[in-house]
């Protein structure tokens, strides 16, 4: 799951940028200064003009700090993240961003793939080898303050991201909102017709076909009734059987 998501960084970000577009999202201060109360009452901002709470960000922060260390084998914290420009809260907020868009799209991670890649996840730690869930928990969760619960939302929301990327990844093309208004006006644009049906059965006495009329419209439509100019061939036919006789035996 790792190695897909960073083999498919480009479209992660052609993923980013089409729900930046779709979805204007409104930065919010880290201070609380928007909304009231405090914890998870507290709002970091908006997007699609749902609020981000505290609760929202530390989720997805921890899942920010797990995926950085599954691809790097470190954490973000760590010196080469900060000389690598590693930033933390803007991955955060793409992170919510992501999760939110595959929520939308109803995008839904079955229990089995979940389980199935969370064992992958915990292989790669160990050479391919199973990796037991209270040793995963106590040398690689607990002293960064993550718990299961992290590890297991992280991988459900990694693999919606995954199918995200591949939707986006779909054959297509980018269009501006106007050619989205005009294909739609076309599309779903209502039309008053108006309509006079003449029954032909109903004016047939009314029509008089004399034989001066009929000629004058033979002479109008002449070249339709043309007839293609022909050849006359004369040619005389010798009968094959007449003179089988006489080639036999002239063979003979």
């Amino acid at each position: 799951m790792i190695g897909t998501i960073r083999k498919h960084s480009t479209a992660l970000w052609l993923v980013v940028i089409v729900a930046t577009v779709l979805s204007f999202v409104v930065w919010g201060t880290r201070t609380g200064n928007q909304g009231s109360g405090s914890g998870g009452n507290v709002s970091l901002g908006t997007i699609e003009g749902q609020t981000i709470s505290r609760d929202d960000y530390a989720a997805a922060q921890r899942e920010v700090y797990l995926r950085y260390f599954f691809n790097n084998g470190t954490w973000p914290d760590a010196a080469d993240a900060r000389r690598t420009g590693f930033d933390v809260e803007r991955e955060t907020y793409f992170r919510i961003m992501l999760v939110r868009k595959a929520a939308a799209l109803e995008v839904h991670v079955g229990e089995d793939a979940v389980a199935l890649m969370a064992s992958q996840v915990m292989r790669s730690l160990n050479r391919g080898q199973p990796v037991p869930l209270d040793a995963f928990e106590a040398q690689v969760l607990r002293p960064k303050g993550l718990t299961p619960a992290d590890f297991q939302r992280f991988v459900r929301n990694d693999l919606g991201i995954q199918q995200l990327i591949n939707l986006a990844g779909l054959s297509g093309r980018l269009v501006t909102p106007q050619e989205v208004r005009e294909i739609y006006e076309r599309e779903n644009e209502e039309r008053s017709v108006q309509a006079v049906f003449f029954s032909l059965s109903n004016h047939l006495n009314a029509v008089a076909a004399t034989p001066e009329l009929i000629a004058q419209f033979y002479t109008n439509q002449l070249a339709n009734y043309r007839i293609p100019e022909r050849v006359q061939v004369s040619y005389v036919k010798f009968g094959l059987s007449n003179y089988l006789a006489q080639a036999e035996q002239e063979l003979a």
